[in-house]
């Protein structure tokens, strides 16, 4: 079998072998595999300290356009902002086209991105990073009287992102604090479940700036033991625009008998 291809410029003929016809027949093959679909399950927009893995595995699907699941396909996961790292779960998807990875948030900068890519697919996955040096605890104490038991506590909060920290809302607390026994329950006590620990609009830190606050509450007498007191930072927080999450600042301060 031959095929005769005539050329403009002249006679010249030239002949393609059954092989070639072989191979491009092969190219419009109707059985060569579907291109492939990838989508996201889980792990896109997490929070955590810098340096540290977020809760969440990165879960991605493979599959067909027609929706088939794809086993076996690699993933390729590459960190794209922040630094970081990211291990993938085994060396393909499994039998339902789930394809998992781990992802250990870098120090470069509180936004942090991944992208998981496949046969020219991807797909992006963000967290955000909070330093894990961004406050101090300066002092804490307690002390007896005659209306129970009195824990003050002083901390520095200071300002380790590359933009100025400032809250979302102004009107809004900084943070509320709560006291737990030795045994880890929480004590339902006035002063530490309502009161709020104030910051001003005029408190917008600069990089490197840092803030001073304290607080103190009257509770009931208390055993002796290790307490721990808990401040729980509302998600008000942004830099340049950008919101940011502040974790849970804890402190133990030791009660005499």
């Amino acid at each position: 079998m031959k095929l005769v291809l005539k050329n403009h410029d002249g006679p010249h003929r030239r002949v393609l072998s059954t092989f070639l016809l072989a191979a491009l027949a092969a190219c419009a093959d109707p059985s060569a595999p579907d291109p492939l679909l990838l989508e996201i399950l889980d792990g896109d927009a997490q929070e955590a300290l810098a340096g540290t893995s977020v809760a969440n595995p990165l879960r991605v699907r493979i599959t067909t356009v027609d929706g088939k699941p794809r086993s076996n396909v690699r993933v390729e996961w590459t960190v794209t902002e922040g630094g970081g790292r990211i291990e993938s779960v085994g060396t393909g998807s499994d039998a339902g086209g789930i394809a998992q990875a781990h992802w250990t948030l870098g120090d470069q900068g509180w936004h942090q991105s991944v992208k998981a890519a496949v046969d020219g697919e991807s797909a992006p996955f963000y967290a955000l990073a909070s330093p894990a040096d961004w406050m101090e605890v300066l002092e804490i104490q307690s002390t007896a009287g005659a209306e129970g038991d009195s824990i003050f506590a002083r901390f520095e909060l200071i300002n380790r992102w590359a933009g100025t920290l400032r809250l979302w809302r102004p009107d809004s607390c900084l943070g509320s604090p709560y006291l737990y026994d030795p045994s880890g329950e929480r004590i339902w006590s006035p002063g530490f479940d309502t009161t709020c620990l104030t910051w001003v609009v005029t408190n917008n830190l600069a990089p490197g700036e840092s803030l001073t606050r304290r607080f103190g509450t009257v509770t009931k007498p208390l055993e002796a033991g290790v307490y721990t007191v808990r401040i729980q930072f509302k998600s008000l927080f942004k830099v340049n625009d950008r919101p940011v999450a502040l974790p849970d600042l804890e402190m133990e301060v030791f009660v005499g008998g």
